[in-house]
């Protein structure tokens, strides 16, 4: 069972929500709460993202965490967001400059589809375990939005189109 650095993560996650407000063609604001990340100013959703610094050149999937603690069945990633009525779930694969955003509701049925016969990929951390699931992009990518941004030393478009995003 592969352990997390969370503190890393932690940084990343921040890193990527400092991007996402920056690059979103909507105006966010921080949502103050633990349900969500963002509250979109047009309509009042709230958006969560995920913030991933898998290469794709090395894996074309997406890691969904399916419960944030796998001992207390506590939901987590797309299903907590729908537990918590997140309209929108968004993933970046911030070292490419994409992110791909989902109807929480639509993903999470796709995702019990999809995970049904799958086996949980579990990630220890010092206190708990997180179990989750690696879906191919692929499987999911019909009923998503992408998104990409340019910055001096990557180009968003360019790797989306690269990676078949």
């Amino acid at each position: 069972m592969k352990t997390f650095s969370w503190k890393g993560q932690l940084a990343v996650g921040d890193r990527g929500e400092e991007l996402f407000m920056e690059y979103h063609p909507e105006p966010l604001v921080v949502y103050p709460k633990h349900a969500a990340d963002f509250r979109r100013l047009s309509d009042g959703a709230l958006v969560e993202l995920k913030t991933d610094t898998y290469n794709l050149e090395h894996t074309k999937n997406c890691f969904f965490e399916r419960w944030g603690n796998q001992e207390e069945r506590k939901p987590g990633g797309p299903w907590r967001a729908r537990k918590d009525r997140v309209k929108v779930f968004a993933y970046m694969f911030v070292r490419h400059n994409v992110w791909l955003e989902w109807d929480t509701k639509e993903l999470c049925k796709r995702l019990d589809k999809l995970t049904k016969d799958m086996k949980l990929v579990y990630i220890k951390s010092s206190h708990w375990v997180v179990a989750g699931y690696k879906v191919p992009i692929a499987d999911v990518l019909d009923i998503a939005t992408v998104f990409t941004f340019e910055t001096e030393s990557v180009s968003g478009k360019a790797e989306a189109k690269k990676y078949g995003l």
